[in-house]
């Protein structure tokens, strides 16, 4: 496969993942993030969201300065939903998703996520 070809095929592949995470994060919060930004290595994919709170989770910020509880709302969607993430993700790229990492940051509105795929 010539350079192109490959460089072609990964940037297919971050808008499809980029596209997944989009829509995702729409259906489930009544609105997508402002920027998402995706990364494919050998074996680790990396999103970097931003701009993903919603209007009552800015709030609960705003008036209580606790990003633990923004933090908490966020981890329990992405536990209940990993399995599904991973398929999802599994079907974009054609490898298996062995890990999941997150990182939620409400204070700067952003969430890293680094799955290490086989």
């Amino acid at each position: 496969m010539g350079l192109m070809t490959l460089k072609a095929k990964r940037i297919s592949l971050q808008n499809k993942l980029i596209s997944f995470c989009s829509s995702l994060l729409k259906e489930n919060f009544g609105k997508g993030p402002k920027n998402i930004k995706v990364k494919i290595l050998e074996d680790i994919i990396e999103f970097n969201i931003e701009g993903y709170l919603v209007t009552l989770e800015k709030t609960l910020l705003k008036d209580s300065g606790d990003a633990d509880f923004v933090i908490e709302i966020r981890k329990k969607w992405f536990k209940k939903n990993k399995e599904f993430i991973k398929n999802q993700i599994h079907n974009i790229v054609g490898k298996e998703v062995d890990f999941v990492y997150t990182s939620i940051k409400p204070i700067e509105d952003s969430i890293k996520i680094i799955l290490i795929i086989k």
